[in-house]
């Protein structure tokens, strides 16, 4: 076996037979003083005969940066340190594991990237504090940085890293990066409110931490913990680079392996009154298209069911709104820009703790989208039921007419018998729900996140619920537009009587 060693005060030794003899291979003073310090040896993942070294000599009021490359066992060694700035040293140089010649390197002040094997570094300090770097270890394609005083930091999925180095993008226009083949995690719904302004509170496996909840660029919402390490992103991460920002809007689409739209999620911005008149429609997170590199995280979800503003009633139940998990499965991501369209695939893989089949999977799926699309069906027609009430209430007020008054009091009261089966709209806290019961659109979400939560087969349990609830949604929904279809023209009628034309639905 080939061992190589470094010492302090700037020798470095090669055995190639496991020990028994060694060979001084330490490079002449012409390219490392002596009395280096010998920091780091990284044998070539690649190749037995290649190795890297990185040495220091600050405590020799030398700040110089020293690294160095042989491929032939210590015989000769070459010197590679251009694009790293003359006082920076460096503490530490990797090979990439997957990647020949693709190197990270480590120094008194940050972290640079080689994609030419030492031939010329440049920085790859993004967010990344200005601190000494003393390691690096490339775990399940994260490069992971070790700082003295900075704490550790972690640059998620360096896939782009690996597609640059093998030349496998072009180097103009638009690209759209491969994934990261991504577990499918059965997602446990939890209890509580939610977050609330400033600082909140979390316990898992009993311990305690703290976070704060924000609104990341894209408009969704992001736990900032305060205490505690961050997990991996809740989903897929599809990284893109744009050469410029677009002129236009992009958007990047899902689908599945024949050819279906599950997702399509766009970088327009969103605004207030293209929501006005479109009570309880779940607002889709903005794809980022800024100039240079961007990430967007698909949370392997179909989209959320529509919501009804204030539901106090429901309290606890709200993950039951966000949308079923896609099985396991291969799907693509396509990147829409400048009238091009960029495709990569994307692996959704099973939980390997639960050895539930493809065919469970997609029983639970299934199962999921009918409980989804029935809540979604209810909350429109919660929604369309205050809105009708509210305009009655306008025109009451408006022309204080007693027979409207009373006509529309008896539509009111016929609305309230259907919403009191529908939503429990009583309470407004959390233990309210002790003496005001949960209604129907709880109960399916309830339902839905029992179902998402588990890779197994649903329950009979589940399906017969299931079928009770769309039973009595129905009936009630029925109801509802009974009632809108014989009512309204007789309240229009007593509206007109009184002034004019009133409600249209």
């Amino acid at each position: 076996g080939v061992i190589w060693t470094g010492s302090d005060d700037g020798l470095i030794y090669l055995s190639r037979d496991n020990g028994k003899s060694w060979q001084n291979v330490t490079p002449g003073p012409n390219l490392l003083p002596e009395w280096s310090l010998i920091s780091i040896v990284e044998p070539s993942p690649h190749d037995g005969a290649t190795c890297y070294v990185a040495a220091t000599r600050y405590k020799s009021d030398d700040e110089t940066p020293y690294l160095f490359k042989t491929s032939d066992y210590g015989a000769t060694w070459t010197r590679i340190t251009d694009g790293i700035p003359a006082r920076d040293y460096t503490r530490v140089i990797r090979e990439d594991p997957e990647v020949r010649g693709l190197l990270y390197s480590g120094t008194e002040r940050g972290l640079y990237v080689s994609f030419d094997d030492g031939a010329h570094w440049q920085p790859l300090q993004l967010n990344l504090p200005v601190t000494p770097v003393h390691d690096l270890i490339i775990k399940d394609n994260d490069l992971v940085v070790a700082t003295h005083g900075r704490s550790f930091w972690i640059l998620d999925d360096i896939t782009p890293l690996h597609q640059l180095a093998r030349g496998d993008v072009g180097q103009n226009g638009a690209i759209l990066y491969k994934t990261q083949p991504t577990r499918r995690w059965a997602s446990a719904p939890g209890f509580g409110g939610g977050p609330v302004q400033g600082r909140n509170y979390s316990m898992a496996g009993g311990l305690t931490s703290s976070f704060e909840r924000i609104t990341t660029e894209e408009g969704k919402p992001k736990d900032i913990w305060l205490d505690a390490g961050d997990n991996p992103p809740d989903g897929v991460v599809v990284q893109y680079y744009l050469p410029a920002k677009p002129k236009g809007d992009i958007t990047l689409t899902i689908k599945d392996a024949g050819g279906s739209v599950l997702r399509s999620f766009s970088s327009a911005e969103i605004k207030d009154e293209d929501y006005k008149d479109k009570p309880g429609l779940t607002r889709p997170p903005v794809v980022p298209a800024k100039e240079g590199g961007n990430r967007f995280v698909w949370n392997l979800r179909l989209e959320d069911a529509t919501e009804v503003p204030d539901d106090t009633g429901s309290m606890g139940f709200a993950r039951g709104l966000n949308g079923p998990i896609v099985p396991p499965g291969n799907y693509t991501v396509e990147l829409q820009v400048g009238g091009k369209t960029l495709i990569q695939p994307l692996e959704i893989l099973p939980d390997p703790n639960t050895g539930s089949t493809q065919a469970e999977y997609e029983a639970g799926y299934e199962l999921a989208k009918e409980v989804h699309a029935k809540l979604a069906e209810l909350h429109t027609g919660v929604n369309k039921l205050r809105l009708v009430r509210k305009q009655i209430d306008a025109w009451a007020e408006r022309l204080g007419n007693d027979d409207v008054t009373k006509a529309g009091e008896d539509l009111k009261a016929k609305l309230r018998e259907v919403e009191d089966g529908l939503i429990q709209w009583r309470a407004k806290a959390g233990q309210d729900t002790l003496n005001f019961p949960v209604m129907l659109n709880a109960k399916l979400a309830a339902l839905t996140n029992s179902i998402n939560a588990s890779d197994g087969k649903p329950t009979a349990q589940s399906r017969d619920l299931y079928a009770d609830l769309a039973r009595r949604t129905d009936a009630l929904l029925a109801q509802l537009d009974e009632t809108l279809k014989r009512d309204i023209p007789s309240f229009n009628k007593k509206v007109r009587e009184a002034q004019t034309d009133a409600i249209s639905v």
